[in-house]
Formats: structure tokens, C-alpha cells, sequence
């Protein structure tokens, strides 16, 4: 049996070995002093293996936690051996086979009275006899291993970590009694050990109180009455399971902890307890769960086995490096941030090589003309739409929907001749109006900064020709369109944004330019289309006739704070 065990596992461990990632990787180091551009450079770790398997043995204590107390000493009758083979998943996650051969001791020092022992005949000895028994067992894990104490900012190279695990197993095992006298034959005068319990507890048989000093009296005299040699195969296993050798084959649950120790990159240590949850309540021999006389009844849980063990671990591969699991996650990040020129970073983050006012990483243009005026993105401006940029435009405000000469100049043609100049004049004069159709006027919108109501030079620019415009022309009404910022999901603050930059903009219109305040008509809180620069925007437009609203309109939130200036 043994041979065929060795085997299986043998097996399972080619089969995964054979399953191990061959990717390389690369760690990436950081360019030198070197320009912006030039290509970061990539050491290869070819031939080393940057998280290899780990491959240990173990040994330490074993024992049954069942309806028959261990007898638990620190000799070979209590003793467990084990080798194992585990591969990093990542750094708190890894899987390992676990195989585990052991023995466990364990004797009742109670009377157990059922009359028939595994076929055996208890008679002519009151029914009673004292459970001996000894459990030879296999055991191979699957676990799944949870590690901690891995992580965090300070230490890089953890030197102590803690590992939680859990998983399905598949648990041998075959137990043995020690019932009878191998040099005579016969089953031992249980009724002799008896007598000792009943003179130890000083009552009658029934009164079970658990006490010490019977219970002691007893393992005294099973080691002078009983030879110590178990009969094979002589207990029964849960109702006849499927054996291999004599062993009964059953499932079983691992799980448990382990505290590791690093010693090298090559090797570690480890104190481990595992424990076996076993579908079987005969690892011990017994199933009765009391030692009554009259109705003894059966357990009402199965039988488990504690495993306390000292593992040596080493690491396979040519490389250096340690497992996942005895590495940092954060290590590339504190070796990147350690390898940082912070006044460097900062230099290169603020740095703008046109002198535009907008840093390099955020402009669309990087070479715009010294001294032109730019947008957000920093394009030079070309605020009439007219494909003449500001600085070479002699009109920059020309009128919409006219042609423009090669220096951008609106070409309006002449009003109507009129039969009666003189007439047509001395209308002019007596409406107050200037000449031209103050309807057709230009009204560019203005743009803020992402969380800004404050008014920069490209929005004094644009108010300019819509103040001079509004002085032109007395009868001309305005209403100004404070937009929602629709990639801010936080209402409030977004209305309150909007009515911020309204405000802002009618404020400056009134004062810079003398224009009384009910020619204005203020709205906030208007749908956006989704596109970042619109939407942080004030737009206006000619009023309707008849139109009317608020020109000072209060504040939708009072006390809210939304925006900087």
C-alpha cells in the first residue's frame, strides 16, 4: 500500500511541476539623467526564476480528538512526517499538496460496556472492556493558503509571516486494538481493570464523575495487565469503507496556521498545526460516546486529528529570488518612489517650454507664438472663427457670416441707399441707435477652469467686445446661461457652480462698462452637453422680445462653497 501511495503522490507533484508558468519577467529599471523621451531601460531576468516552488518536509506531534483520549507523549507512538510542494499565486495567495504519514496512540481509562467488540465476545467479563487502540494513517491535502504579514510600507523584505489555510483531503487510515494477551491467546480480564476503576471512584459502577484518581489507578494497571501490541485490522472502520492495504479511504477537510520564519532567500522554517476534520468516527476504535452500563450511546460527531509540526522549506530554481508569498507588494512602488527626483518630477510636471501659462503635459499646441493669446488647452485663440488666429487678426470680433479679407477684416457691404439720407439720419439720430443691426451681434461664451468661477485674461478679451457691444447699442437686452457641469456628479454643488459663474460674468459687465443691471437677465443650473470645456462655461444670447427674469437672482444654496475664484 505504501508503495502505491508513494506513487500517487509522485504523480500529482509531476503533473503540477509540469503546470508551472514560464513567463519571463521584466523588472523595470529607471532611466538615467536622461531626456524626457528616451526609453526607459528593461533588465531581464532570463534564466533566474523570480517566484520559484517551494518543496519541505516536517515532522512533530500527532494525535486523535475522538470519543477515546490520546495518549500523547513525544515518541514515535505519537508522531507525524510529511513532505509537501507549494507554488505563489501571488503574494498572499498560494496553493500546496501536503502528504502526511502518522500514528496516534489513545486509550479510554473508563469501562465501555457493549457486549460484542468488533465480533469479539466480551463475555464472561460483565460486558465491560477498556478501549487501547493505535491508528496508522495517509493523509494528502489540497490547501489553499492565505498569507499575511506580507505587506505594508516599511519593510520590504518580510522576515515573518503568518499563513491560514483550508482544504479538501483525502485521509487513509487503519486502527488496530490491543485486546487480547499475544502470548496466551486470550482477551484480558477486563473485569480485573474494573475492579481497579471501582476502588479508584469509591462508588458504584454507574456513577461516572470523571474522576482523576480512578482514571490514573486504571493506566496504571493497563500497562502492567496489557502487553502493548495491537492486533491488525482488528477494529472496524465506519461500517466497511473502501480499503487499499487494510486502510479505510475517507474524506476529510483540512485547515489550519502556520507561523514562517525566513531564514535565506533559499530556505525558511515553519510552526504548523493542522487538524483533519474526518468523515469517520472510528479512527479511535471506538463509536460509543459514554460509558454507560445499561444504554451506551453513539458519538454524534466524527473523529478528528491534530497534526503540530516543524516544516523546512527551500526554494527551487536558479535565481535569487524568494516565493510571492515572501515578498512585498509594494516593493517596485518603494523602490520607484525611493529612485524619484522629486524637485525633477516637479520641474518636469510644471514645466512649459512655449511660456503660454498652460504646463507642457496639458498642451495641444507645445509651440504657440510668444505673446499670443491661448485656450485652456492652449491653442492660440481665434475667437471669431474667422481661421485668422487673435494675434494676426486686425478684427478679431468680426461679425459672423460676413467673408474676411487675408487680415481678417469683415467684409459688410453698405446699407440700402435710402432716397432720403438726410431723413434716414435724422431717424438714426432720433432712435438713439447706431448704425448696423444690433441683433447680428457676436456674443462669444466664456470658459472657466475646472472648479473656477473666477474671470482670467482670455474672458476679459471676450466680455470686452460684448460690453463695447452693449454700450452700442442701449435697447440690447442679454440673457447670461450659467451651464451644468455634466462630468460633476454632486448636484447642489454644480447649481451652485453655475449660478457662481453667471454671476461673476454679469457683475463684471455691469461695473467695467457702466451697463445698467436690467438689461441683463441671469440663468444658472442649464443642461450641459457632457464636454468638459463647454460645460464649464457662461454662453449668452440676444433676449426675445418680451423676455423677462431675474437679473439678481439669490443664491440656490446659501453657504455652500463651490468653486475657488
Amino acid at each position: 500500500m505504501n508503495k502505491n501511495l508513494l506513487l500517487l503522490v509522485l504523480v500529482l507533484i509531476g503533473f503540477n511541476i509540469s503546470a508551472q508558468d514560464k513567463k519571463t519577467e521584466t523588472i523595470t529599471a529607471p532611466a538615467e539623467a536622461a531626456p524626457a523621451a528616451a526609453p526607459k531601460k528593461k533588465i531581464s531576468t532570463s534564466g533566474s526564476n523570480t517566484n520559484p516552488w517551494e518543496i519541505g518536509i516536517s515532522g512533530g506531534l500527532n494525535y486523535v480528538w475522538g470519543d477515546v483520549s490520546s495518549r500523547v507523549k513525544l515518541d514515535l507512538n505519537n508522531s507525524t512526517f510529511g513532505i509537501h510542494i507549494r507554488k505563489a499565486l501571488s503574494n498572499n495567495f498560494s496553493w500546496r499538496w501536503q502528504y502526511n504519514c502518522g500514528i496516534a496512540t489513545m486509550a479510554d481509562f473508563r469501562p465501555h460496556y457493549t457486549a460484542v467488540v468488533n465480533g469479539l465476545s466480551t463475555n464472561p467479563n460483565n460486558n465491560v472492556w477498556f478501549v487501547s487502540s493505535q491508528m496508522y494513517s495517509h493523509s494528502l491535502s489540497w490547501d489553499q493558503v492565505l498569507t499575511v504579514g506580507n505587506s505594508g510600507m516599511k519593510k520590504m523584505s518580510p522576515k515573518w509571516t503568518l499563513d491560514l489555510f483550508a482544504g479538501p483531503a483525502i485521509f487513509l487510515y487503519q486502527t488496530n486494538l490491543d485486546r487480547q494477551n499475544d502470548a496466551t491467546g486470550q482477551q484480558y480480564n477486563w473485569n480485573q481493570l474494573l475492579q481497579v476503576y471501582n476502588s479508584g471512584l469509591g462508588q458504584s459502577p454507574n456513577n461516572f464523575t470523571g474522576d482523576q484518581r480512578a482514571k490514573r489507578l486504571v493506566a496504571e494497571a493497563m500497562d502492567n495487565i496489557m502487553d502493548g501490541k495491537y492486533e491488525p485490522n482488528s477494529a472496524a472502520n465506519n461500517g466497511g469503507k473502501s480499503t487499499i492495504g487494510g486502510y479505510a479511504i475517507v474524506p476529510a477537510a483540512a485547515f489550519g496556521a502556520s507561523v514562517n520564519r525566513k531564514l535565506t532567500n533559499r530556505f525558511s522554517a515553519s510552526l504548523e498545526h493542522r487538524i483533519f476534520y474526518v468523515f469517520d468516527d472510528y479512527l479511535d476504535g471506538e463509536r460509543f460516546a459514554n460509558n454507560f452500563q445499561t444504554s451506551p450511546s453513539y458519538s454524534q460527531m466524527n473523529d478528528m486529528v491534530h497534526q503540530t509540526t516543524v516544516k523546512l522549506n527551500y526554494n527551487l530554481g536558479k535565481g535569487t529570488a524568494a516565493p510571492l508569498y515572501w515578498r512585498n507588494s509594494n516593493e517596485e512602488l518603494q523602490k520607484k518612489l525611493a529612485e524619484m527626483n522629486p524637485r525633477k518630477e516637479i520641474n518636469a510636471a510644471f514645466a512649459d517650454d512655449d511660456g503660454d501659462g498652460v504646463p507642457n503635459i496639458l498642451d495641444q499646441e507645445p509651440s504657440s507664438r510668444e505673446g499670443c493669446p491661448v485656450d485652456t488647452k492652449g491653442v492660440m485663440l481665434d475667437s471669431d472663427k474667422d481661421g485668422l488666429i487673435d494675434c494676426d487678426d486686425k478684427e478679431p470680433y468680426s461679425p459672423a457670416g460676413y467673408p474676411v479679407d487675408n487680415q481678417g477684416v469683415a467684409k459688410v457691404p453698405p446699407p440700402a441707399c435710402c432716397a432720403d439720407i438726410t431723413k434716414a439720419a435724422a431717424t438714426q439720430v432720433k432712435s438713439a441707435k447706431p448704425a448696423g443691426d444690433c441683433s447680428e451681434v457676436t456674443l462669444p461664451s466664456v470658459t472657466f477652469e475646472k472648479d473656477k468661477y473666477g474671470l482670467n485674461s482670455n474672458s476679459a478679451v471676450s466680455l470686452q467686445s460684448i460690453g463695447e457691444k452693449m454700450q452700442k447699442c442701449p435697447d440690447m437686452k442679454l440673457v447670461v446661461n450659467g451651464i451644468n457641469d455634466r462630468n460633476n456628479k454632486n448636484g447642489k454643488y454644480n447649481e451652485q457652480l453655475s449660478y457662481n459663474r453667471a454671476m461673476e460674468v454679469a457683475n463684471y459687465l455691469e461695473e467695467r462698462f457702466g451697463l445698467s443691471r436690467d438689461r441683463f437677465i441671469v440663468r444658472y443650473n442649464l443642461e450641459g452637453t457632457g464636454d468638459a470645456d463647454a460645460d464649464r462655461a457662461v454662453m449668452f444670447r440676444n433676449a426675445q422680445e418680451g423676455e423677462s427674469g431675474a437679473n439678481n437672482p439669490p443664491s440656490p444654496h446659501p453657504g455652500l462653497k463651490a468653486g475657488q475664484k
